[in-house]
């Protein structure tokens, strides 16, 4: 059975003979269509409205997505007030690894002593981004995520 489509031009809207699911439904779909008009607008919820309007590519990727922990770039600590700049001398932690609070991950080298960097919170070890033996690393440049 073919229905009739009413024609939502801003100067005639009629929608006499359907129910209002029926309407919300001819209106989303007018939207989706980029048929603007007042009446049209009214008859749908907020968030009929966005989802008209969402691209189906953006919610794909924010699905895609969703399932991946947050992730933190962790700088080169300064780990004495005049420190400027370091080394890593040895990472005790690999990459895909989980550590826990305390846990040091790895040994800095400053120009004055070597002190081992550990971890304030548990997390897994998604990519060492500075070497070990990498002379000259500024405070807060990233060395891992």
């Amino acid at each position: 059975p073919i229905e009739k489509v009413p024609n939502l031009s801003p100067n005639r809207t009629k929608f006499t003979s359907f129910s209002t699911t029926k309407k919300a439904k001819m209106a989303t779909t007018a939207l989706a269509r980029g048929i603007l008009s007042k009446s049209a607008i009214r008859l749908v919820s907020p968030s009929k409205y966005r989802a008209a309007f969402t691209p189906v590519l953006a919610s794909a990727h924010l699905r895609f997505f969703s399932s991946y922990p947050s992730h933190e770039v962790v700088g080169m600590p300064s780990l004495s007030p005049t420190m400027e700049s370091g080394s890593i001398s040895s990472w005790n932690v690999s990459e895909g690894e989980s550590f826990g609070a305390g846990d040091v991950l790895c040994e800095v080298e400053t120009d004055k002593a070597s002190m081992a960097f550990e971890a304030q919170d548990e997390g897994v070890v998604a990519k060492i981004l500075a070497s070990a033996g990498l002379d000259d690393i500024p405070c807060g440049h990233p060395i891992m995520v």
